[in-house]
């Protein structure tokens, strides 16, 4: 998962969190504010192999890059937390 942030002119925050296999991240981000987020598929399905096991959640297509994800999340102070429903 990607978390994008435009700020004032000449600042943009992006940054890379690994999910654990539920879908969990941990990480901070520089300010509160909101961020535009962005949810790659799996390095294996990436690379083109298919995933071992029951392959898991597909990510739809529409939050694989920032410009056409309509997710944000708005961050506050302290610890932040929030459940992303994805929708085809």
């Amino acid at each position: 998962m990607t978390l994008y942030s435009e700020g004032a002119p000449g600042q943009f925050f992006t940054q890379k969190f690994p999910l654990d296999a539920d879908g969990r991240f941990a990480g901070e981000v520089p300010s509160p504010g909101d961020y535009k987020v962005v949810i790659e598929e799996s390095l294996v399905v990436q690379e083109g192999r298919k995933p071992t096991g029951t392959g898991g959640p597909v990510v739809p297509r529409k939050y694989r890059t920032a410009a056409a994800s309509d997710l944000v999340w708005a961050v506050h102070d302290g610890d932040d937390e929030r459940q992303l429903e994805l929708h085809e």
